[in-house]
């Protein structure tokens, strides 16, 4: 019968943090920012970027990178590194989308992975889209196709339907937007990007 193996798969991890009181102290937070400080336009159309904000000095974010440390040593642990790391966040900033605002499609330089922390959410309030990264995939006709299931061979795209608490992690590198908020709701949340630096075990002498 031969013998199939799956080729390149992209690893991409949810974990419900569910942390009521957290998230309320994250919204403050954020509707402080856009308050009192000047956002920036990136991958943004419309709504609030907050400029990439200091963690170690700052309580309540050193609070949540405790809160997901478990769940991104977990991911981490997939990929089996045989020399020892360290994963660090490397930058993190707010988004406050309102109605009718999105994010275009974009990736983050300089890290391996990034992640995303769901803050407040409603219905129609945009899905989170990860896009198939080869091109070339997209421009053959057969992908084109309708196929019985999407699984990791047909599947051109996979779609977030983000609720309040959903912690995501994926590889940096792959293309991925957010959809335009149709509820009257602000969507808030939390990017941040991910570095890990292996260490090199010494041979003993």
């Amino acid at each position: 019968m031969g013998q199939k193996i799956t080729l390149f798969s992209s690893l991409l991890q949810t974990v419900s943090l569910s942390n009521r009181k957290l998230n309320t102290q994250l919204i403050k937070y954020a509707a402080s920012l856009k308050k009192k400080t000047k956002g920036l336009s990136v991958s943004n159309r419309g709504g609030f970027q907050s400029q990439p904000l200091s963690i170690g000095d700052n309580p309540l974010l050193q609070k949540f990178i405790d809160t997901t440390k478990t769940a991104l040593e977990n991911y981490i642990s997939s990929y089996q590194l045989v020399d020892s790391y360290e994963a660090t966040i490397s930058a993190l900033w707010f988004n406050i989308n309102s109605k009718q605002h999105y994010n275009v499609t974009h990736v983050h330089p300089g890290c391996q992975f990034t992640g995303s922390y769901y803050i407040q959410v409603a219905k129609n309030c945009g899905k989170l889209i990860i896009e198939h990264p080869l091109s070339s995939h997209l421009m053959d006709d057969f992908f084109g196709n309708k196929f019985t299931i999407h699984n990791q061979y047909t599947s051109n795209d996979y779609s977030h339907d983000p609720h309040a608490g959903d912690l995501i992690f994926f590889p940096a590198w792959i293309p991925h937007h957010v959809e335009a908020n149709k509820s009257s709701k602000d969507r808030i949340s939390m990017s941040f990007n991910i570095n890990v630096r292996t260490r090199v075990k010494q041979k003993a002498k």
